[in-house]
């Protein structure tokens, strides 16, 4: 007796369409889908995007990863040892001064409108990269809606994605951001400690 054969369906991908149309269709690993791809499209993803890495990216990811760190800027352009001067001063009409000299600091509402602009911007650049994969063939590239939780949670998902679908690459988003956070961390340390020294300039 001869035993049974085997039949291993193929595994998801882009295959000739049996139909004959003479285009690339998405077999789901169970059947054929409606999709079709244009020519010159592979695994999910164009040739261009498989063979070159700076495809992988655009743009667009990259204004997502850093423009969150574009208001900190603002913090060291503040003239802190102005407002410090007045708001511990013994006059007590200089230290009304004070809250009205910070309000009136350029770089001070360059922070406080760039807190709201930003974020908006962030999830227009992330859907703008999102609209760019799939123009390149991403058949469902990470949703930019996962800006609203978090910029990282974005940058890691969009990044994985990628990766799985170019074969290899698109990760450089995920390093760059991590980098950025730990830059913003001693960035933060050395903030601190200016201030707290101004202060005691101030105080004594």
């Amino acid at each position: 007796m001869s035993e049974p054969t085997t039949h291993v369906l193929p595994k998801p991908g882009w295959y000739p369409d049996p139909n004959g149309s003479g285009r690339r269709r998405w077999w789901t690993g169970l059947g054929w889908s409606d999709k079709y791809a244009e020519a010159g499209q592979l695994g999910g993803l164009s040739r261009s995007i498989s063979s070159s890495k700076q495809s992988l990216y655009g743009e667009w990811i990259w204004l997502v990863v850093a423009l969150p760190y574009v208001p900190m800027l603002g913090l060291f352009l503040v003239d802190w040892t102005q407002y410090f001067a007045l708001a511990t001063s013994p006059n007590p009409d200089m230290v009304e001064l004070a809250p009205v000299q910070l309000f009136t600091d350029p770089a001070y509402l360059f922070l406080l409108i760039s807190g709201f602009v930003v974020p908006v911007l962030v999830i227009a650049f992330a859907a703008a990269d999102r609209a760019r994969l799939r123009r390149l063939g991403l058949q469902q590239p990470f949703h930019w809606a996962w800006t609203l939780v978090s910029v990282l949670v974005y940058v890691i998902g969009r990044s994985v994605v990628v990766h799985q679908a170019a074969g290899r690459g698109g990760l450089a988003p995920i390093w760059v951001l991590l980098g950025l956070m730990v830059l913003n961390v001693v960035v933060a340390v050395q903030f601190t400690l200016w201030i707290l020294q101004i202060v005691y300039v101030a105080l004594f």
